[in-house]
């Protein structure tokens, strides 16, 4: 008494997508490449940082009382003219 046989029908098997190697490389690399990009690292930041320490050491030196008034005046126009550059160009005060 043997039944009879069913043949396998020819639908094709599910496949479980597994991701390869290659895709895994590539959406890492995009994902790398987008968070630098909105960091914003590189040349301005490390310029913005110099002109930051500039004005920073322009405000110490005025903070010396040595002097006479007039020196004292011009020292602290020199660094409001640094301040007011940094905010102009970098959109914030130093």
């Amino acid at each position: 008494m043997d039944a009879p046989k069913q043949a396998h029908s020819a639908q094709p098997r599910k496949r479980r997508w597994l991701p390869s190697l290659p895709a895994i490389t590539g959406v890492a690399l995009v994902g790398l490449v987008a968070y630098g990009l909105l960091q914003g690292g590189g040349p301005s930041s490390e310029d913005q940082q110099v002109e930051r320490d500039r004005v920073a050491a322009c405000w110490s030196d005025a903070a010396r009382k040595t002097g006479s008034a007039d020196e004292q005046r011009t020292r602290t126009a020199a660094c409001e003219g640094l301040q007011s550059e940094f905010r102009k160009k970098y959109g914030g005060t130093p």
